[in-house]
């Protein structure tokens, strides 16, 4: 008996360990969007190479260049900054309880919320009913239910980790094209 609740207890603390990551995922995609927002507006600076009286008379290949650095720094932008938003939001995590077999989770927002609007639209359906056998459930069931959570959240960190790292991968190109822009707008000043 003490050594399942030891292992209930290793399976809590592994539940709490990947929620903080998934908590630490939200704030760096934040700091990065603001980050990168702010970037963005300091650099817009940087498409007066557009408005340069000189700009006509510049070569079409030099011209083409500059579209080029400027669609290549304007695309990196949009889709770092779409990695970074859709690693914050939240989404239903339908395929998981498919997979569980599970109808309605206890600890799962979603579906605590949902019963919820069904109760009051419904007037058949007790709510405290409802929550007390999934309470006694999860109870009755705690270890499977928790170890459906731990991999449900280690799950979603994943794709929060995976979502982090291409907008960060959609930063080099930013980073060039920006570093590109600034020389093209030096040389478009003396040329």
């Amino acid at each position: 008996m003490n050594d399942d609740k030891e292992k209930y207890n290793l399976k809590e603390q592994i539940f709490y360990e990947i929620e903080n990551q998934i908590n630490k995922m939200d704030s760096k995609a934040g700091m990065l969007i603001s980050a990168l927002g702010i970037v963005f507006a300091l650099a817009t600076d940087l498409f007066s190479i557009y408005s340069i009286e000189q700009f006509n008379d510049f070569s079409v290949s030099f011209k083409a260049f500059c579209f080029v650095v400027t669609g290549l720094y304007c695309l990196s932008f949009v889709f770092s900054m779409f990695m970074f938003i859709s690693a914050i939001l939240p989404r239903t995590n339908k395929k998981q309880k498919k997979q569980n077999n599970e109808d309605f989770h206890v600890n799962y927002y979603y579906d605590l919320s949902n019963k919820l609007r069904l109760a009051s639209k419904n007037k058949n359906i007790n709510i405290s009913e409802l929550f007390n056998k999934a309470i006694e459930s999860e109870i009755n069931d705690g270890q499977t239910n928790l170890e459906n959570q731990i991999f449900t959240n280690a799950d979603i960190c994943r794709k929060k980790h995976d979502k982090i790292v291409m907008g960060i991968v959609g930063l080099i190109p930013f980073v060039i094209s920006m570093i590109g822009l600034i020389v093209l707008m030096i040389l478009g000043y003396n040329l």
